[in-house]
Formats: structure tokens, C-alpha cells, sequence
């Protein structure tokens, strides 16, 4: 049960975080998901540190660099991603009646009798067949 609430969770963080990117960059959130899940590479900016030589001075510079997206991270877009093409199914509570036979209401020794009648026209009708 903790596993599939912190997946749920996980999954509606992905998707917050898709639209807010998809804003950016002028994409849906569904189709920024769907590029990370078939592992095209994200475009981030990054910090980098920079010491200039002449007076060691250290900077940080932002730089555009590629990341290219892990397995658990291309599953968990794939999962996000589901819920813009298919919806949720809730389980559905169905009754299935079906007509009960006749012989479901007669007891026992009312079954024998019928049982015994039946065999007897049986056995007529081979006797006058015979006979004919």
C-alpha cells in the first residue's frame, strides 16, 4: 500500500512538474512527458564553477547542458504520461442473475417420481413401436 501511494504521489509530482516545464518550452505536458519516456535528452542550465587563472577568483557560470534521462525516470514519465491518454478504470459491481430450472424447486421424491413416470412412457413407446 506505501508503494503504490509514494508511486501516485511520485507520478502527480512528474506531471506539476511537465506542465510547468511544457509552459516553457511551448509543448503539452503530455508530449514533454512522452520525449523523456522515449529518452530524448532534457536541456537543463547548470552551474559550473570557474577559477580564473590570473586572480583566483572563483565564479559560477550557468551553462546549457543535455540530460540525458535514466530507466526509473523514462518508467516513471511512461506512468505519468498514461493518464493523459487513457483514464482511470473503478471497478464496477455487477450482479449476474440466471433463471434457476424448474427441477431446482421440487423435492427429491418428486424428482424420483417424474424420473420414474419418464421412463416408463419411455418403454411404452418402445413397445408399441416394436409391435407395429
Amino acid at each position: 500500500m506505501q508503494k503504490s501511494q509514494s508511486n501516485r504521489k511520485k507520478s502527480n509530482i512528474l506531471s506539476k512538474l511537465a506542465a510547468d516545464e511544457a509552459e516553457i518550452i511551448d509543448m503539452l505536458p503530455h508530449e514533454w512527458l512522452s520525449r523523456i519516456a522515449q529518452g530524448h535528452p532534457v536541456k537543463q542550465m547548470m552551474p559550473y564553477r570557474v577559477i580564473d587563472s590570473e586572480t583566483d577568483v572563483e565564479t559560477i557560470e550557468w551553462r546549457e547542458t543535455y540530460i540525458y534521462p535514466d530507466i526509473d525516470t523514462r518508467i516513471d514519465c511512461a506512468k505519468a504520461c498514461s493518464q493523459f491518454f487513457a483514464p482511470k478504470f473503478t471497478a464496477i459491481k455487477a450482479t449476474v442473475s440466471t433463471p434457476q430450472s424448474k427441477l431446482s424447486y421440487l423435492q427429491d421424491s418428486e424428482i424420483d417420481a417424474m424420473l420414474l413416470e419418464l421412463a416408463g412412457e419411455a418403454e411404452g413407446e418402445e413397445v408399441n413401436n416394436v409391435t407395429e
